[in-house]
């Protein structure tokens, strides 16, 4: 049961950091569920039946950064961050004069502004979606909130949505605004909603659309200058105070990251890599690089940890995606003793690369619109639609209701010519908003996130490149190597060769022979958190234990035969595709028990 307290108090007096935010409509009173269950609430009265319920951080949710502003006639709850903004206050009030001025709003946040006077409710998204809330309209009862478990105890009527779970188990991430039940939905990027006093979603619109003006007179040399000066800015701001962690990996993101911090920040960096095992080539990278900076590094060996931290695991990303993607997990107390923030390199390689289509083929948005379910697919999905789906939906269905979500996206994008960048802002909006935000928040546990490549400095900038200067992620190598030629020096683990040197033709055949010799010699090398998580007697025993005690999803959805079935095949061959399956197996399973028990 929540404490009432008077609003004075919650809001004038508000922390600066929180663990989740719920709006409800009519339900005074009411117990609420926490994304943790031994978490409480404090809540206040808005309207006449609108509260607004606060949930303090705890041990293990980190939460989210608050700012509580009044601009009269608004109350502004500002959750993360805004980037590139000095004065927060001034921002605010041009939003309160006008909501047009959103399109100016850059960083990782939510906003919600609540209008005293008329008491209608706004929600802002950020451009790309990446601080998820949720809200849920079931019998004329509304809950709005950052917490999936919280919204949909309040309101929900808890029907399964076939369709979205469709697109989970294909896709790995539900498409556009669905979720788990038909009537929970999703915020989605660059959107306005405005709700009544009532609870009555009465608006939904965006308030930014893609653009893409490549500008035929920026030379190449010209580009890296601009990348770098831009980049620089961003980190500068990013690193100036507390405690910093950066991740590092054998890959390009990290490593520009690593190359264009100011000097003068680097003492404020805490760096790690975790590779799976004690002789990974992943540490060995990320240590070199950082042994040609100040700063300090720790290696860690991914243990396997997924079945112990199951719940945590499924609280912080609330099973949107799989859960074994989830390698922070395992050192969220290490992260959260060293830094107050952690630096993500997430959408760089989307940014510094393309997306495969010829800029000489004249696409139709029918064939961009298959080339894009493809890529979207999973290996081993066709098991999971076939053993979860089928009772609900025929495959057929499936797919074209994929299509027709993938082809309403590009639909409203049909103002950009070129058709990989059309591509690349398709798969911002469907993958990074509902795949990659996920996983966002498993940092939450320690720590909250701040997104360099995410910056709208940024990628504004990358809205004026000819895509065809970003092939072969030649430009971000170039970056490189220009500004921190020692860093290009390391070898880059995708081709196993330095920068200087790693489209030589002896890169493909040598790539090759290691190939053979690990086939050869029975060298067993981990590449994949599903192999360290289930691969082994110990972790097999409790997988087999987890799922066969997970009482929803046997008695209602798929039998134990067909659970031991892939099971076997899995451990007898294990593949991608059904190391995928039982991933979004467990996935499921774990998801049923938390949130629908």
């Amino acid at each position: 049961m929540a404490e009432r307290d008077s609003q004075h108090n919650v809001l004038g007096g508000a922390a600066d950091r929180i663990g989740d935010i719920l709006i409800t409509f009519g339900l005074r009173n009411q117990p609420v569920k926490g994304r943790f269950n031994d978490m409480g609430w404090t809540s206040t009265p808005l309207g006449h039946s609108m509260d607004l319920w606060l949930q303090e951080p705890s041990t293990e949710w980190y939460g989210y950064p608050l700012k509580v502003i009044r601009k009269e006639p608004f109350l502004f709850l500002l959750l993360g961050e805004l980037y590139n903004c000095p004065n927060t206050n001034q921002t605010l009030e041009l939003i309160a004069d006008d909501f047009d001025h959103a399109k100016e709003l850059n960083g990782h946040f939510l906003l919600l502004a609540w209008n005293e006077h008329s008491g209608m409710l706004h929600i802002l998204t950020n451009r790309f979606g990446t601080l998820h809330g949720y809200y849920t309209e079931h019998q004329h009862q509304t809950a709005i909130g950052t917490s999936f478990r919280s919204v949909t105890s309040c309101g929900s009527g808890r029907d399964l949505d076939w369709y979205g779970l469709a697109s989970f188990f294909a896709c790995g991430f539900f498409i556009r605004d669905s979720t788990f039940y038909k009537d929970t939905k999703v915020f989605e990027p660059a959107s306005h909603y405005v709700f009544n006093a009532n609870g009555t979603l009465l608006q939904q619109s965006r308030y930014w659309n893609w653009e893409h003006n490549p500008s035929p007179t920026v030379s190449r040399s010209e580009c890296l200058n601009r990348i770098h000066n831009i980049l620089r800015e961003v980190l500068s701001e990013h690193t100036a105070t507390g405690k910093i962690a950066l991740p590092i990996s054998g890959g390009l993101d990290s490593r520009t990251i690593l190359a264009v911090i100011p000097e003068e920040h680097l003492s404020r960096i805490w760096s790690y890599s975790y590779g799976y095992g004690d002789n990974s080539i992943e540490t060995r990278i990320a240590e070199q690089l950082t042994s040609k900076r100040t700063v300090v590094f720790e290696a860690f060996s991914i243990p396997p940890y997924l079945l112990d931290r199951l719940g945590t695991v499924v609280s912080c990303t609330e099973a949107f995606q799989d859960i074994t993607q989830c390698r922070q997990a395992s050192i969220i107390d290490r992260i959260s003793s060293r830094a107050d923030r952690v630096l993500g390199g997430h959408m760089g390689d989307l940014w510094f690369g393309t997306m495969g289509l010829d800029a000489k083929t004249d696409w139709t948005d029918s064939q961009i619109c298959e080339q894009a379910l493809q890529k979207l697919l999973k290996r081993g999905h066709p098991w999971l639609l076939d053993h979860l789906c089928q009772p609900y939906l025929k495959s057929s269905e499936i797919y074209d209701a994929l299509r027709e979500e993938i082809g309403k996206a590009l639909q409203s994008k049909s103002n950009i010519e070129d058709h990989d960048f059309r591509l690349k802002a398709l798969k911002t909006d469907l993958y990074c908003f509902r795949f990659t935000s996920a996983g966002l928040r498993m940092f939450q546990a320690s720590v909250f996130p701040r997104l360099p490549f995410y910056d709208t400095r940024l990628t504004d900038f990358f809205g004026t490149l000819d895509t065809s200067l970003l092939s072969g992620r030649k430009l971000q190598g170039d970056l490189i190597k220009r500004f921190a030629p020692d860093l290009a020096e390391v070898r880059w683990q995708a081709h196993d060769a330095n920068l200087f040197n790693y489209d030589s033709i002896w890169q493909p055949p040598k790539r090759a022979l290691k190939k053979i010799w690990r086939l050869v010699s029975g060298t067993k090398v981990y590449q994949r958190n599903w192999e360290v998580q289930f691969l082994g007697a110990q972790q097999r025993k409790h997988l087999e234990e987890y799922l066969n005690q997970s009482r929803l999803l046997q008695h209602q959805f798929i039998s134990p035969q067909r659970v031991s079935e892939l099971l076997n095949e899995f451990y007898q061959r294990p593949d991608p595709g059904n190391g995928y399956a039982v991933s979004m197996l467990l996935t499921f399973a774990a998801w049923l028990e938390s949130y629908a028990s």
